[in-house]
């Protein structure tokens, strides 16, 4: 199995507490790229995020290399929405907020959520999530 699908495959609805234990304790960035990754997150979505390659992602998710203070902010902000909207919305399943991470969004004009996040508009794209997954289940 390639790294990359390593990080793609979301992890079954059972392993919802660990996941939240993952988000909740993402202090590094390696720890966060982790945790989103639990979620069925991987390179592509990371490099949207951060506007990085695939080598320096994997830099970072190996400790061997730091981003750029204004990356990790990123990454973390993408990591709490993640944990915040699963909080929220116990019923949440993980694939549904994998998707909504990455489809356009209509409260974001369009954007897709992780485009949003990579521009700084964490607090709008909480707002929108919380209001687009509230149903969810």
């Amino acid at each position: 199995m390639s790294r990359e699908r390593q990080y793609q495959t979301p992890k079954a609805p059972d392993d919802r507490a660990q996941i939240l234990h993952e988000l909740e304790r993402g202090i590094t960035v390696s720890e966060a790229l982790q945790a989103l990754g639990s979620i069925g997150l991987g390179y592509r979505d990371f490099s949207l995020l951060t506007g990085r390659t695939k080598t320096a992602i994997y830099e970072w998710q190996r400790d061997s290399r730091l981003p750029p203070a204004e990356v990790a902010e990123h990454i973390d902000d993408a990591r709490y929405t993640a944990l915040k909207l699963l909080i929220t919305n116990e019923e949440l399943p993980l694939n549904i907020l994998e998707c909504w991470f990455r489809n356009r969004s209509f409260g974001l004009d369009g954007q897709r959520p992780l485009e949003a996040l990579a521009e700084g508009r964490f607090d709008e794209v909480l707002a929108v999530g919380q209001s687009e997954t509230a149903t969810v289940t």
